[in-house]
């Protein structure tokens, strides 16, 4: 549920159940993960999930996710590149801000398609030089 584990510093791995449809508001904000897998029953990254955390270096998003909400991913100091499956419809505002390192996006579906998302305001404010590797060529933000 919500802020579920916010604050958890000495956090570094989890395991999440088959049946999880949403990774929560802050739920896992401010925590030491470092590598994260998220199941193929998720539909939705919800606000702030894993905000804050520093160390997070790797996260898989599977394709049944559609949303990646507000502040999602904010201040991922050292995540450098991430996949988006082409089953997203929508990255919110400042999703992805404050990800200093991150310079690659390998969004598995083609340019038009990535165009296609709705993206909210700063969704990639003050990363690194972004490039978003398409299917079929690349798009520099």
């Amino acid at each position: 549920g919500p802020y579920a584990f916010q604050s958890c510093h000495d956090l570094r791995g989890v395991r999440f159940g088959s049946s999880l449809k949403i990774i929560d508001l802050c739920a896992f904000n401010a925590t030491g993960l470092i590598e994260v897998i998220i199941p193929d029953s998720v539909e939705s990254i919800e606000y702030g999930a894993f905000s804050y955390c520093f160390l997070l270096k790797a996260i898989t998003i599977p394709h049944s996710v559609e949303y990646i909400g507000n502040f999602a991913f904010f201040q991922c100091h050292a995540l450098k590149s991430i996949r988006i499956p082409r089953s997203i419809k929508e990255i919110g505002t400042t999703a992805f801000g404050f990800c200093e390192s991150l310079v690659e996006i390998h969004y598995e579906g083609g340019i038009e398609q990535w165009q296609q998302i709705s993206k909210g305001y700063d969704w990639c404010l003050y990363t690194g030089a972004i490039v978003v590797h398409c299917t079929d060529g690349d798009v520099e933000l």
